[in-house]
């Protein structure tokens, strides 16, 4: 947005990422200064709980911000920066202490009036996966799995994955959200991966095979060809009417 200036935690993380997948390719002071730069900003900002709430998104503890300690962790991983590990480490505790028995994460969602996305659900355990691989802790990968089983379950049963759902994992509402059922599919591959069974590895093809549906590859209006709405149907309450970037961005993820 190009008249927003104010600072985000979540987006300083996701461009945390992709300086470090710079870093990665080649040797550049200027991006390694941008990187570090945004890592000391992050542990300033976070709270002793390990939250953030400064610079959050609505001002709010969010569990998905699992994403920016994936993001310092690869930082660490690539400068063993023990920082970053430790600002990582405090959100990835905090995180597990608000799993419930049932698998459920709270303070998921992007309000406290509302029930999170598939979207926030599948930020919070891809974060934990990926987090969990680069330390070598298996805790986060098996709380993340106990937190996308019931999704999967759904799905199993009903060919689908509801938008939203409530904390005894019953559906919300009957949309979809596009973008959710992408990275959904990227944490049950990544947890086949992991743990070797193939049965995740097959449901989360099931799954991109199911979204595919959605793209529009033959539209008269070039804007939206090869897209993904946000929702479907298309006016379902999550990005309305609305082919998005980052719908596409995740569906390109789930297919490599």
């Amino acid at each position: 947005h190009p008249t927003n200036t104010h600072p985000s935690v979540f987006n300083t993380g996701m461009v945390l990422h992709g300086w470090v997948s710079l870093a990665e390719r080649e040797a550049d002071a200027t991006i390694q200064k941008a990187a570090e730069r945004a890592v000391s900003w992050l542990a300033a900002e976070q709270e002793k709980e390990g939250y953030w709430i400064r610079n959050s998104y609505n001002s709010l503890p969010h569990s998905y911000y699992t994403m920016v300690d994936w993001a310092l962790l690869r930082y660490f991983k690539l400068t063993e920066d023990e920082q970053a590990k430790r600002v990582a480490l405090r959100h990835l505790d905090w995180t597990l202490g608000n799993q419930l028995e049932s698998g459920w994460i709270e303070y998921s969602a992007f309000t406290t009036h509302e029930l999170p996305l598939t979207h926030n659900l599948s930020y919070t355990t891809q974060g934990l996966v990926e987090s969990g691989k680069i330390l070598g802790e298996e805790r986060f990968l098996s709380a993340a799995k106990k937190a996308t089983l019931p999704l999967l379950e759904h799905f199993k049963k009903n060919g689908n994955i509801p938008a939203r759902f409530c904390c005894d994992w019953q559906p919300a509402v009957r949309w979809e959200c596009v973008t959710g059922n992408s990275q959904t599919a990227i944490v049950w591959r990544e947890l086949g991966e992991y743990y070797r069974d193939a049965e995740w590895n097959d449901w989360s093809e099931k799954l991109v095979r199911h979204s595919l549906r959605y793209q529009r590859i033959e539209s008269s209006i070039a804007g939206i060809n090869g897209g993904l709405p946000g929702s479907w149907p298309i006016s379902g309450g999550y990005d309305t009417f609305a082919f998005t970037n980052h719908a596409a961005k995740f569906f390109v993820d789930s297919l490599i």
